[in-house]
């Protein structure tokens, strides 16, 4: 929970689910993961057989490389060969967020990944995330 005044005031206790219909005969099953340390053990029961991963990361986050660090690292003890995007959001709101920062770090790291500014709330926004996945 996030205590800071205009900040998030729930917290995902478990993982959210949801369903997108790619075609009449393709559905794509869609798991949200939460980000608290003690629900890590879900990451490799959900993400076993995952076509890819979108990963979502707050723009705003005083530990926004570290946060990304992490979330790639679990990622490849998943799947090291599993496919993912990057969301960023709240890159209007940040004047200290710097997209090319967030390419050094993927570099740095060995990988060439799509990364996206992104409003999350966005239906428009999010397709094109999943799209990206899914022409990797």
């Amino acid at each position: 929970m996030d205590a800071r005044p205009g900040g998030k005031v729930t917290t995902t206790v478990a993982l959210d689910y949801s369903t997108i219909q790619l075609s009449p005969n393709e559905t794509l099953h869609v798991y949200g993961l939460p980000g608290q340390d003690y629900l890590d053990f879900m990451g490799p029961i959900v993400g076993r057989g995952a076509l890819g991963a979108v990963l979502l990361l707050d723009a705003s986050s005083s530990s926004l490389s570290d946060d990304c660090c992490a979330v790639v690292e679990s990622l490849a003890h998943i799947d090291p060969n599993l496919k993912f995007v990057i969301g960023i959001s709240k890159t209007d709101i940040t004047p200290t967020f710097s997209m090319a920062t967030m390419h050094a770090l993927t570099r740095r790291m060995s990988l060439f990944v799509p990364i996206f500014s992104i409003d999350p709330r966005d239906p428009t926004q999010v397709r094109q995330l999943v799209r990206a996945l899914l022409l990797l």
